[in-house]
């Protein structure tokens, strides 16, 4: 069984390096050749202060299927976690102009934000 797990986790390592070759494979898809590449340009011509998350975290939707399922998958997400973790400022840091958990509000004053409220992002 543990050698599924890590094979699993190889394959999304290999996921994460076929999508660094994304950006030379984009104008090569059937709908980029057609219509363009119209929707990359628009959060830049608006300025409306939006992060388009294009792309990503579907590795992270697979560590959390890994902790859900116990066991070995639970050990190497805790081992991912440890050492994330450990990482957390250099890690953060690409992201510092996006992240800020002061921003987090529940549509009131955001200082009782609990786990299952609704969560409402606002950019200053």
């Amino acid at each position: 069984m543990k050698w599924m797990i890590y094979a699993i986790a190889g394959l999304m390592v290999l996921l994460l390096v076929y999508s660094s070759v994304y950006t030379l494979d984009f104008n090569e898809i059937a709908i980029v050749k057609t219509f363009g590449a119209a929707a990359e340009p628009i959060p830049g011509r608006t300025d409306a202060g939006l992060h388009l998350k294009t792309a990503g975290t579907t590795w992270l939707e697979e560590l959390i299927g890994l902790a859900i399922a116990g066991g070995d998958g639970l050990d190497i997400a805790r081992e991912v976690y440890s050492s994330a973790f450990g990482r957390f400022d250099e890690l953060c840091s690409p992201y510092a102009a996006v992240i800020d958990i002061d921003k987090v509000t529940n549509g009131g004053d955001g200082v009782n934000v609990k786990v299952g409220d609704p969560v409402v992002w606002t950019y200053t």
